[in-house]
């Protein structure tokens, strides 16, 4: 069948959709997915042999995922992180794109 995966969908509740949004961020700033990222957790939680815990992206790399495609935006952000922000509110207009 056309749409049928290799590996079989396990769901998990209670999960926060801001949690679910923040590690898809995350997962892509560090190069992978949610679904690896679960797997590299769950195997080293249940400690299997050569398990290790995924790295966390950097700063600096989360910032340019949440922020691909907006360069107003990063430019800011970026600002506010070397405490070089501006004098006056940045307006909508500066931030949009």
């Amino acid at each position: 069948m056309a749409n049928m995966h290799k590996h079989p969908l396990r769901g998990i509740r209670g999960i926060e959709d801001r949690l679910w949004e923040d590690l898809d961020t995350y997962a892509k700033a560090a190069g992978s997915d949610r679904s690896n990222i679960t797997r590299q957790l769950w195997e080293w939680f249940v400690d299997r042999p050569g398990a290790e815990l995924p790295e966390r992206p950097t700063a600096g790399a989360v910032l340019r995922q949440v922020t691909e495609g907006r360069p107003n935006v990063r430019r800011v952000l970026e600002q506010a992180v070397n405490g070089d922000l501006p004098e006056r509110p940045v307006s909508s207009e500066e931030t949009s794109t």
